[in-house]
Formats: C-alpha cells, sequence, structure tokens
C-alpha cells in the first residue's frame, strides 16, 4: 500500500477540504515538465487562498499538528526529530493514519524532506545579492532530465556573417548553415549531497527549527563550492566533460601602448566589448576583484573632472549609430576559477547551458520515507556546460 498522510486545507472558495500527500507525489512533482518542488504541486492539485489561509503545505503542516518554528506568543514549540521521525500525534479531527488508528500519521516523514528543500531554498535565495544572483546572470538556460547523465548537442553552424549570397532554384531547399547532432558518449551530471545523521538520543531535544538552521547553511556553502568548480571547468577544461580550455589572447594586440602586466587602456577595452559583434555581444565578464579595478583604472579612462561645462566651445562631435557599449555585469570570483590579469568575457544568451538531474533529489527521499531512517540525505545533480565556444572572448593583461 502507498505511504499516504492525510490533512485539512481551506480551497479558493473558503471550504473545508481534504487533501492527501504520498511519497508518489514527489516523483510526479519531479517528472512535471521543468520540475517541480512538492509544494509547487499540491498548489496546483489543491488550490487555496494565500493571502486568507497561507500556503497548502503550510496549512498541510498545521492540519497534521507539526510546527516548523517556534511562536512565543502562541507558546507554540518548534516540532522534535522524533515527531517526524517517529510519526506525529494526529490534532485535526476526523483525519485517521492509514491503519484507520488515527493515532499516528506519517505526514511527518512524508513532509520533513520537503520543508528542508524550501528551507535551503529559501537560504540561497536570501543569499543571492551575495553569490547566486550574478551566477543566474551567465546562465542562458537550464534543461532538467531524469538521469544522472546527458548526451551534449554539437552544434555545427556557419554563421550567417560569413556566408555569401547565392542564387536559389525554386523550391530548392536552402543550403544547411545549422546542424545539431548528439555527442559520441554521455556528459554524467555530479550529484552533490548534504547529509543529516541524528542518535537516537537527539531526536527528542533536536527541533526542525535547528535542523532548517544547520541545513540551509550548510547548503549555502555546498552550492558556492560546486559554482565556482563548474565555472573552473567550463573555463579551463575538463576531460570527462568534454570541454577543453577556452582560448586566450592577450590585451597588447588590442593595444600596443600596453607594455605592463596587469594594465589594460581604454582603446584596447572598447575593441575587447567591440571587436567579436558579428557574432557576440559581450554582456557578462568574470574575473577576480583585482583585474576588476584594473579595468576600473584604465589607462585614457574618459571622465569629467578636468571638464568646464560653461566653456564656449567651436566643435562638432558624432555619434556612433552601430556602438552601443553597454556595460557589462561583471561576476567576482577567486583566481583558482579564473586567474588574475585575465578576463572571461561572454554572452549570456549564446554562452552556458545548465543540466539538472531532477530524480536525485526523489531517490533520497524515497530512502528516507520508505526505510524510516534516522538519517536523511538532500542530493543535488547539476552540470554547467558551454553552449557555443564562440560566445566566449577570453584576454589575459599580459605582455
Amino acid at each position: 500500500m502507498s505511504l499516504t498522510a492525510k490533512f485539512k486545507f481551506r480551497d479558493d472558495n473558503d471550504a473545508l477540504q481534504e487533501g492527501e500527500v504520498s511519497l508518489e507525489d514527489y516523483r510526479a512533482a519531479a517528472d512535471t515538465a521543468g520540475g517541480i518542488s512538492l509544494s509547487q504541486y499540491l498548489a496546483r492539485k489543491f488550490p487555496t487562498n494565500v493571502k486568507l489561509h497561507g500556503s497548502i503545505l503550510s496549512q498541510a503542516l498545521a492540519s497534521t499538528g507539526l510546527s516548523i518554528g517556534r511562536d512565543q506568543g502562541m507558546g507554540i514549540q518548534s516540532s522534535k526529530l522524533s515527531d517526524i521521525f517517529n510519526g506525529v500525534k494526529v490534532q485535526a479531527g476526523a483525519i485517521t493514519s492509514p491503519d484507520g488508528t488515527g493515532n499516528t500519521t506519517p505526514a511527518g516523514r512524508l513532509f520533513f524532506p520537503e520543508v528542508i528543500l524550501q528551507t535551503i531554498a529559501a537560504a540561497l535565495e536570501d543569499n543571492k545579492g551575495d553569490f547566486f544572483q550574478g551566477y543566474e546572470s551567465l546562465i542562458g538556460g537550464t534543461e532538467t532530465v531524469n538521469a544522472p547523465e546527458f548526451k551534449r548537442a554539437r552544434i555545427d553552424l556557419t554563421a550567417p556573417e560569413g556566408s555569401e549570397s547565392m542564387s536559389v532554384a525554386q523550391l530548392a531547399e536552402p543550403p544547411a548553415m545549422v546542424s545539431i547532432t548528439a555527442a559520441d558518449s554521455t556528459t554524467p551530471i555530479p550529484t552533490k549531497a548534504i547529509g543529516l545523521i541524528v542518535s537516537e538520543q537527539a531526536l527528542a531535544t533536536t527541533s526542525f527549527d535547528l535542523v532548517n538552521t544547520v541545513m540551509g547553511r550548510q547548503a549555502y556553502g555546498e552550492r558556492v563550492r560546486m559554482v565556482e568548480n563548474q565555472l573552473n571547468d567550463v573555463f579551463n577544461g575538463n576531460s570527462d566533460l568534454g570541454l577543453t580550455a577556452l582560448p586566450i589572447f592577450q590585451a597588447d594586440t588590442l593595444d600596443a601602448l600596453i607594455v605592463a602586466t596587469g594594465n589594460i587602456t581604454q582603446k584596447a577595452w572598447v575593441h575587447y566589448l567591440r571587436d567579436n559583434y558579428q557574432r557576440m555581444t559581450v554582456t557578462n565578464i568574470v574575473c577576480t576583484i583585482d583585474t576588476a579595478l584594473a579595468i576600473e583604472n584604465r589607462t585614457n579612462k574618459p571622465n569629467v573632472q578636468t571638464d568646464d561645462p560653461k566653456s564656449k566651445r567651436i566643435d562638432t562631435l558624432f555619434n556612433i549609430d552601430n556602438l552601443s557599449l553597454s556595460p557589462p555585469r561583471v561576476f567576482l570570483v577567486d583566481a583558482a576559477v579564473v586567474p588574475e590579469n585575465r578576463i572571461i568575457g561572454l554572452d549570456q544568451q549564446w554562452a552556458l547551458r545548465r543540466y539538472i538531474n531532477v530524480s536525485a533529489s526523489y531517490e533520497a527521499i524515497e530512502a528516507f520515507v520508505i526505510r524510516r531512517a534516522k538519517a536523511f540525505r538532500v542530493d543535488h545533480g547539476e552540470a554547467l556546460t558551454r553552449l557555443f565556444d564562440d560566445a566566449f572572448t577570453s584576454m589575459d593583461l599580459i605582455v
């Protein structure tokens, strides 16, 4: 028999209804196009007025006697892990456990993974301004798969700007300019795990709230390290992923007046942003903070510090119609990812693609719920790869 738990909630017409959650709902959520969370899946399945009654997850937790945090004013304490792992006492009227006793329900085990996953997501969301918002701005697209590996698309194209016009007979098919084939080998999606083990003695004293705090903090550090490792592979190459290092040129090839390592001129900077306009726009750059300061302090950078706005000029200025140098977004990394004095530029639309294994999380949840384990594992499988190699431009500030 499928492991299920029932709960009460208010629907979007304010009527009291009974819902049900099962382990299979995690799988159904993962299999939904794009991969969604259990909370999102239940919100679609059981519509409710969130402003009046809270989310479907919060209502389900409340109706089954589970409390994530503590409310001092109401005298509500955060649920202990003994309630989560061993079964929580039913506190919601006519709701009964699957065996019909009405004493306990497996709701704790069923909802615990989702609460932890939502906590981790919230922890990462809160820190987006510091790190992850910049990272997300680098990603051109994300695909979800239900496997620990995927086949990279091999894209071969003859750029339109490098092709000559040609006559085509009536109804004849055009010459092939783009071909997409599957790679000869599969690319693995590394799975990272954050484990939680609780001793029998700690079950009765360890609260939901404490676990949330610890897991959220650990997830943040793990994700930062994972992102930096993935960017390192994309920029510097990884033979296991079929990636070679990006080609690099020197800044003094754009301006012969650059004679010292670590220096860049206004001329070289403008050429760097503009020279590859036929195939890409430099929307983002990745570098260390010292390299970013070198760009900020570049030689001959225009400024208005000595300008006299009251001066009567006899001059004719010009406007360049096709030179829109929008300031690129800067993502700062350690020198282990991008060495000092190197600038990695990319076109966000075409450069990077992310693959996420949505089944990794479900398998860990299934093991926790069915085996009644005292340990829980949060699995996250993610791989980052290059989509178009010519959507990157890499320059070293060395001579």
